[in-house]
C-alpha cells in the first residue's frame, strides 16, 4: 500500500508524465450539450438530467494509447454533493467495457484526470462520459460540470 505522500506523489508524477504526451484529435459526435468556450474547445456541459456524453475513437494504432484524460473546466455545487464520473469504451459491436472512475475532490473542484485504457481500446468505437451523483442529487436544478473533450494520452516508451 502506498502512503498518502506516496500515492500523492505518483498522482503528480502521472500528471505530469501525461502533459508531456501528444493527443489523437478526436471529434465529437455527440454534441448536443456541448458548447465552445472562448478559446475555441468543445466544452460538455453535464447536469443531473443530461450525464452521459459519447465521444468516437478515431486514431489509427490506438493500441499505443494508454490513458484517457478528461478535463473539468468549470463546476457548479452548490450543495456539495459527491460527485464521480465513469469512463467507458463501447466497441463497434457495442460491447462496453469500463475503464474506470474518478471523483471530484472537494466535490466543486474541477481539474484534470487520466483513467487507464488498460489495453482495451480497438480502432473503431467510442469512449463514453458518465456523471455518477448521489440519489440526493438528482433533482438539484443548480449543479452544473463542463468538461473538454476527452483526449487520449500515450504511454511512456519501453525503450
Amino acid at each position: 500500500m502506498l502512503s498518502t505522500t506516496g500515492f500523492t506523489c505518483l498522482l503528480f508524477c502521472l500528471m505530469v508524465f501525461q502533459g508531456s504526451c501528444g493527443n489523437a484529435q478526436n471529434p465529437v459526435t455527440d454534441s448536443t450539450r456541448a458548447s465552445r468556450d472562448s478559446i475555441g474547445d468543445e466544452l460538455f456541459n453535464f447536469d443531473t438530467k443530461n450525464r452521459t456524453v459519447s465521444q468516437p475513437v478515431d486514431a489509427d494504432s490506438v493500441q499505443r494509447y494508454k490513458f484517457v484524460e478528461v478535463e473539468i473546466v468549470k463546476v457548479v455545487n452548490p450543495n456539495l454533493h459527491a460527485i464521480s464520473f465513469e469512463v467507458h469504451y463501447e466497441s463497434a459491436d457495442r460491447e462496453r467495457v469500463l475503464l474506470g472512475t474518478f471523483s471530484l475532490f472537494p466535490a466543486d473542484n474541477p481539474g484534470t484526470f487520466i483513467v487507464a485504457t488498460q489495453g482495451k481500446l480497438k480502432v473503431k468505437g467510442n469512449l463514453i462520459l458518465s456523471l455518477t451523483v448521489p440519489e440526493s442529487a438528482r433533482d438539484d436544478d443548480a449543479m452544473r460540470v463542463s468538461t473538454k473533450r476527452m483526449k487520449l494520452r500515450e504511454g511512456r516508451s519501453e525503450h
